[in-house]
């Protein structure tokens, strides 16, 4: 049988994803979030925005104030964001992937399938897609001491038992060339955040 390895090195292990319930914060992934804001306000042409996974909701709003935004997660957090923040739009995955710019931050690492989240995006209409996800070898330098703790990051499953997988720039740059036919900039930002953007001339 053809196992998909999603780019990762032969031994690598993942873990099933989990289905329990996730805490989200509003502080998680603020640099991420300012980044793509950053991005976004360089191209005069984005007016709308996407977040896929948005947790919380409440860096979407506060850094694409002034933005058409969506956001969508999973159906148990639907009723917080719609009465946390009433102007804004809110949905649940998966709706069409269809903006100027579509968000993805801190989701990848928790599927299953990874490559099905990413031929969804493929498929889609719209002008930047970043993704952002936890760089594997930076988690393993920076947050664990210990030789074997280090080891076992590197060779999976991560620390982290929420994550199925985690890959590093090069790896996660080899995965979505492969899916997208189109070589991604790479950028690390914080500790060991990997933001890998695409960028269409024009949507589809």
């Amino acid at each position: 049988m053809n196992v998909d390895n999603y780019c990762l090195p032969p031994g690598y292990r993942s873990r099933s994803a989990s289905t329990a319930v996730l805490s989200v914060t509003d502080g998680a992934q603020t640099r991420v979030y300012r980044w793509a804001a950053q991005l976004a306000a360089r191209d005069p042409a984005i007016t709308s925005v996407l977040d896929w996974g948005c947790g919380s909701g409440a860096k979407l709003v506060k850094f694409f104030a002034r933005y058409d935004t969506l956001g969508v997660d999973l159906d148990y957090r639907l009723a917080s964001l719609r009465a946390r923040f009433p102007d804004r739009r809110w949905d649940v995955v998966p709706v069409p992937a269809v903006a100027d710019m579509l968000l993805c931050v801190d989701v990848i690492e928790h599927l299953d399938d990874p490559a099905a989240l990413l031929r969804h995006f493929h498929a889609g209409r719209w002008r930047h897609l970043v993704l952002a996800t936890p760089e594997r070898e930076l988690v393993a330098r920076r947050k664990y001491r210990g030789r074997r703790a280090r080891r076992q990051q590197r060779q999976g499953p991560p620390g982290n038992r929420w994550h199925t997988r985690e890959w590093t720039a090069s790896e996660f740059s080899h995965f979505l060339t492969r899916e997208f036919d189109q070589t991604p900039e790479i950028h690390l930002l914080g500790r060991w955040n990997l933001i890998a953007c695409l960028t269409r001339k024009e949507q589809r």
